[in-house]
């Protein structure tokens, strides 16, 4: 594939991919002779080549939006879900189950569970409410 590098040092250069590796690309152009002509940019400050989203804000990844509790708390509770808002946003450690001892920060609620978003893992988990304890009210 062929991608446009819209930030960075590369800026405005046109390359084709040759490796993937988590969030880096290498990628290989023509037109540099350094390094026979491949370089390294972070897949964030890319746009696939001839895409109609690269005049859209956030095209650079991929058209996702990162998430803040402000985008959450936009939208309104969903429909059929009772939300606890006085728990989201507080910090609590889970009790019980696969996840026990884990501390995380209460993300979403619903009438019986909890999605907490794991301070020590990348991860959002659902627990019950009776499996988490409040440990900062911050």
């Amino acid at each position: 594939d062929t991608v446009n590098v819209v930030e960075g040092r590369h800026k405005g250069k046109a390359a084709t991919v040759k490796r993937m590796n988590r969030s880096q690309l290498f990628l290989h152009s023509q037109t540099r002779s350094e390094h026979a002509g491949v370089f390294v940019v972070k897949s964030r400050s890319c746009v696939l080549a001839g895409s109609r989203s690269q005049n859209r804000p956030g095209a650079g990844d991929g058209g996702a939006t990162p998430w803040t509790p402000q985008s959450e708390s936009s939208r309104g509770p969903a429909q059929g879900r009772k939300r606890d808002d006085g728990l989201i946003g507080k910090t609590v450690r889970i009790q019980a189950g696969n996840w026990k001892g884990f501390i995380g920060t209460v993300a979403d609620t619903t009438g019986t569970h909890v999605q907490v978003e794991l301070h020590a893992r990348l991860k959002k988990v659902m627990v019950t409410h009776e499996r988490v304890h409040v440990i900062e009210t911050s």
